[in-house]
């Protein structure tokens, strides 16, 4: 297969680019809507280990992720594979997504931890996997998404270390 870089035509494609942008920006603001209340109290009076960052590190990098996941889903939209290649890539993507989603209102709304690391670390996977799915249609989509992999790693890292710390 090969690996092309989309470009819109007389910028036919950039709605969907702008679509993807509006769906992924709405499921990263529900998950973040949901967190906090927990953060401020919950949250707060965990446990964390000195690496935690402060809370606006999360909400630059939320935002930074929702722009890379547009473009990584979009190229990938635009890309000349088949379809049933890219229902595929579109299927992990969505997944990974739900779980992204799913993520804090286990571990901050429901205050479960544990079942965050679990949640996180499925997560984990299906970036990864996702990460793949799209660099075999498109290099730079796949390529866009690891600095959500390395993300999600330090977060998973971040979330076991809570754990830890509390018991």
């Amino acid at each position: 297969m090969s690996v092309t870089t989309p470009t819109p035509r007389s910028g036919r494609g950039w709605w969907k680019l702008i679509v993807v942008l509006l769906i992924v920006c709405a499921v990263a603001a529900a998950g973040a809507t949901i967190t906090v209340p927990p953060v401020a109290t919950w949250y707060a009076a965990l446990h964390k280990p000195a690496f935690n960052p402060p809370a606006w590190v999360f909400v630059a990098v939320s935002a930074a992720q929702c722009g890379l996941m547009a473009v990584a889903v979009w190229r990938v939209w635009e890309a000349p594979a088949a379809p049933a290649e890219k229902r595929g890539a579109f299927g992990h993507f969505a997944i990974q997504l739900t779980l992204g989603a799913l993520w804090p209102l286990v571990f901050f709304a429901l205050q479960r931890p544990v079942s965050g690391l679990i949640l996180v670390l499925a997560l984990l996977a299906a970036v990864g996997s996702t990460a793949r799915r799209f660099y075999l249609i498109d290099r730079l989509a796949g390529l866009v998404l690891i600095p959500y992999l390395a993300w999600v790693a330090f977060v998973t890292v971040l979330n076991a270390a809570i754990v830890g710390l509390n018991p």
